[in-house]
């Protein structure tokens, strides 16, 4: 019968920052409460800021559609021959907000810091 060698492996005691011992061959992480709620106010803030950008890249998608229908509109009056008042369909297509992109921008930032400097 062959003898069966098992591969040996170094235990090494970790000690997790609430005092406990532990015995492990593979190193053992451990997140505090403050490393739990630092990680969930860093998140709550990266998804206003995905809210936020969803938004705004769908207000700004609405604003060519509705511009898009006037032009498809306008473009049907004149093939009927109908008379058309220019003044309502001369409006530019909106675009994307620089204010709420720096604002986003600023809320990555945030997230960012609460991160590093939150106990």
């Amino acid at each position: 019968m062959a003898d069966i060698v098992l591969p040996t492996q170094t235990l090494q005691e970790y000690i997790l920052s609430n005092g406990t011992k532990v015995t492990s061959s593979v190193p053992v992480n451990f997140y505090t409460n403050s490393d739990i709620f630092k990680i969930e106010v860093a998140a709550g803030i990266l998804v206003i800021a995905i809210l936020v950008l969803t938004f705004e890249a769908y207000r700004v998608w609405r604003a060519r559609y509705v511009e898009w229908l006037k032009q498809k509109d306008l473009e049907e009056r004149i093939a009927e021959g109908l008379v058309v008042d220019m003044e309502n369909y001369q409006k530019i297509p909106e675009t994307a907000n620089k204010t709420v992109l720096f604002v986003i921008g600023g809320l990555v930032i945030l997230a960012g810091l609460v991160v590093m400097f939150m106990p």
